[in-house]
């Protein structure tokens, strides 16, 4: 699942991420569009505390480990996004990141 993925820009940089497809993630879903809540989660829409959240690489399709985000910041970068307290369950815990701003 956790995966060493290439910098957009320079192949020899590589990164830790999850590729959302693998843990069954439906990023900016139609249910986030669709979402009347002021922080929805990213993933289902539903209402978050805006604790928890990932930090999102490769235009969307990855999640990047946080020790990592300065090798991920590539024109793919698209920061910090909320996680619902159910949906982040998906995602190893080496990955969560606190609440933060993009």
């Amino acid at each position: 699942m956790i995966e060493q993925i290439h910098n957009h820009r320079n192949s020899e940089i590589t990164y830790r991420g999850i590729w959302f497809d693998d843990i069954g993630f439906e990023l900016f879903s139609e249910k986030f569009q669709k979402s009347k809540q002021e922080n929805p989660c990213t993933v289902c829409g539903k209402k978050t505390n805006n604790s928890l959240g990932v930090l999102v690489g490769r235009g969307g399709a990855t999640i990047v480990h946080p020790e990592d985000i300065e090798k991920a910041e590539d024109g793919g970068y698209m920061g910090w996004f909320a996680v619902g307290n159910e949906c982040i369950k998906k995602v190893p815990k080496e990955f969560w990141v606190t609440g933060q701003t993009n």
